[in-house]
């Protein structure tokens, strides 16, 4: 994994749909698409998890956004929709 711009100022609520992203939104792009570069450099969001084939461009630094370099952007989103924003059930004896 590789981190490509400045993450101190980032903040992400949630993950969504991609005609509902916006700049607190976790994106990620396909590593089959053939337009990645276009994606990032017009998405909404300020982090993006993409494949190798995406360059942080001049374009993406001016926009403040953070890439984050892996082999598998699906199975990254995954694991990270996982930990962080499925809401885990407690086990109990109810009374």
């Amino acid at each position: 994994m590789k981190v490509y711009g400045e993450t101190d100022n980032i903040v992400i609520h949630h993950l969504c749909d991609p005609q509902n992203v916006d700049e607190f939104t976790l994106d990620w792009i396909s590593e089959k698409r053939i337009d990645k570069q276009v994606i990032a450099e017009s998405s909404k969001a300020s982090a993006i998890i993409v494949s190798k084939d995406v360059i942080y461009s001049n374009k993406l630094k001016e926009q403040g956004k953070v890439l984050i370099v892996v082999s598998n952007p699906r199975m990254a989103l995954a694991k990270i929709g996982n930990h962080f924003f499925v809401e885990k059930q407690t086990a109990g004896i109810h009374p």
